[in-house]
């Protein structure tokens, strides 16, 4: 007689209803306080380089027009104290950091810096308007990547006219609103997704620190436009807009929007093992 085989065992491996298995399984690899952790410190350097580029163009401005009142670098990374040794040129003295930049070094020229801060608050002011409801239209990953990587290239373009010599006030005035528009998607989404991962109860705590970001990307912005001033404005402008447009690729890969958009669900998370989710958990967090 040959022998009977035995019977398979079906094995099942129960999960939360209404929750597919992959995320299931996502969320058993990496806890929700990991999740928060990685979305704190993006979105904390992303807002930091927003400030930092928007601080770069102050800096900048002692160099377009060296009689602007705005001239506050009088420190060891002055421009002034680098090229003291150096003539001015009377032809295409602009190149010159001492000479100041056409159209900005006229008799004008404070003027026509203050229109570049006008223009880009007046765009900024009305793209705040519109931002969040674009961003409530769409997945806010991708709308932080795009206004990140829209401020860095704007920012860059504003350096690269001392390179290629522009001298056309509208060429910078144009730049610098597009830059504006593509800062103002920065606040709506950064607060969005940090109201997705924190609750009422640590928001003011968890917000009061991460709010830092203001101060850390004002003083970063300074001291790098600073430090490069002495090689050329354009440097000034186009390092942080570099930085700024590789940050924004940096949010695309890494930032995790919700918890739905990563599986990872609170109601689960501090559970000690995937055993025990189920309708028992769900009661419990109905019952808080």
């Amino acid at each position: 007689m040959g022998s009977i085989a035995e019977p398979v065992q079906e094995i099942k491996i129960s999960k939360p209803p209404g929750i597919r298995f992959a995320e299931y399984i996502k969320r058993s690899t990496i806890s929700y306080r990991t999740y928060q952790a990685i979305v704190l410190l993006v979105t904390f350097l992303a807002y930091t380089a927003y400030h930092a580029t928007r601080k770069t163009t102050s800096i900048v401005k002692s160099a377009l027009d060296p009689q602007s009142p705005d001239v506050n670098l009088k420190s060891s990374f002055s421009w002034r104290r680098a090229y003291a040794h150096k003539p001015l040129e009377i032809t295409r003295n602009s190149w010159m950091l001492g000479a100041g930049w056409e159209p900005f070094n006229g008799s004008d020229g404070t003027s026509l810096l203050g229109e570049l801060d006008v223009g880009f608050l007046f765009v900024y002011a009305i793209g705040m308007f519109f931002s969040r409801h674009m961003g409530d239209r769409m997945d806010f990953r991708r709308f932080l990547t795009i206004g990140m990587v829209g401020t860095g290239v704007f920012t860059a373009l504003f350096g690269v006219g001392y390179w290629a010599n522009v001298h056309i006030f509208y060429y910078y005035l144009i730049v610098q609103m597009l830059a504006g528009l593509f800062q103002s998607t920065g606040w709506p989404s950064v607060v969005a997704v940090i109201g997705n991962w924190f609750g009422k109860k640590k928001r003011g705590v968890i917000m009061g620190i991460w709010n830092a970001h203001t101060s850390i990307g004002n003083i970063t912005g300074s001291l790098v436009a600073s430090i490069l001033l002495k090689y050329g404005w354009g440097w000034s402008m186009v390092v942080p807009g570099l930085g700024t447009t590789f940050i924004g690729l940096a949010v695309f890969l890494l930032l995790p929007v919700s918890p739905e958009s990563v599986g990872a669900d609170i109601d689960y998370d501090d559970l000690p093992s995937p055993k025990k989710v189920g309708e028992e958990v769900v009661s419990r967090v109905l019952i808080r």
